[in-house]
């Protein structure tokens, strides 16, 4: 069976990876792309060979799954609708930046019975897979995280993004892979708070059902230097770390549409990155900015 994908987005991140990815895949046929900017919609399609649908409704008339790479600002009414039009979907993280948006993406899902996947990247490289499918089956204490990226530094395609410019945006950019990974090792999150900082930094502690606790540090700004990725798990006998081998975007993305496939053929499947996930996500990244918001913006970074 042959799935017909339409792409949402026009940016970088859905040229390079989610069009690329799609356009190489067996079983997929990659039907059109659309986009705000319609110049650019044509310029991709082009590329790609494609059609350049004029409006994201039009495309869902011509396309049996979504792929939607677009900013969390948009991605919940986009995915709405083309649940509700009865259509699979490949979502970016965050799902959207408020759960009231989140749940309403959730309940058209439910509502058509259609697949769903949210493309938490890191869950989807076989390497780092492994260790937390491993790590979910041990006891922990506490974990340690900090996530120190570049993307807005100049020479980052994504320096640009208008929605990564806002205070605190690394908790909504950064924090769905780090919960992505705490909630399976860790267990279900009862409490979690945040801050953000003055040097851009964002911080946040979590604490589990199982009494489990994690320090979590992250930030957008950094130089490509100092970029760190750093999965660290505790206990009073042993502790591990992730691995970060280095691994191909689109790959993760191919793995990722995969299991949506088998998640279309197989209905009763849940999967570990499904909606479920999404939404929990964004429930937990709205009571941590809420949090932080509370506290106020540019807290001193040496009462850390």
């Amino acid at each position: 069976m042959t799935i017909r994908f339409g792409v949402a987005g026009t940016g970088h991140w859905a040229r390079e990876v989610h069009l690329s990815s799609l356009a190489s895949m067996d079983g997929i046929e990659l039907t059109g792309v659309w986009g705000r900017n319609s110049a650019t919609a044509r310029d991709v399609a082009d590329r790609f060979n494609i059609t350049a649908f004029s409006t994201f409704e039009d495309m869902l008339a011509h396309v049996d799954a979504v792929s939607i790479a677009v900013s969390p600002v948009a991605q919940a009414s986009l995915a709405a609708a083309a649940a509700n039009a009865g259509k699979h979907l490949l979502l970016e993280k965050p799902l959207a930046l408020a759960i009231s948006e989140a749940s309403k993406v959730a309940d058209s899902i439910a509502g058509r019975g259609v697949a769903a996947i949210v493309f938490f990247m890191r869950r989807f490289v076989p390497e780092i897979e492994a260790v937390v499918e491993a790590a979910a089956t041990m006891s922990w204490d506490r974990a340690q995280v900090d996530v120190y990226s570049a993307a807005m530094s100049t020479e980052s395609p994504y320096s640009e993004s208008t929605w990564r410019q806002t205070p605190g945006a690394a908790l909504w950019d950064i924090g769905p892979h780090v919960l992505s990974i705490l909630l399976p090792v860790l267990g279900p999150i009862e409490r979690i708070e945040a801050a953000h900082h003055a040097d851009r930094r964002t911080t946040f502690e979590t604490i589990h059902a199982n009494g489990a606790h994690s320090a979590v540090s992250v930030t957008l700004h950094s130089d490509k230097h100092n970029a760190v990725r750093r999965y660290r798990f505790f206990s009073s006998s042993q502790c591990i770390e992730l691995p970060e081998p280095p691994f191909s975007y689109r790959a993760a993305l191919r793995s990722a549409v995969a299991d949506l496939l088998a998640c279309i053929e197989h209905p009763e499947r849940e999967h570990r990155c499904g909606i479920a996930m999404g939404t929990e996500v964004v429930r937990l990244l709205e009571v941590a900015d809420r949090s932080a918001r509370a506290k106020g913006s540019n807290v001193d970074s040496s009462n850390c």
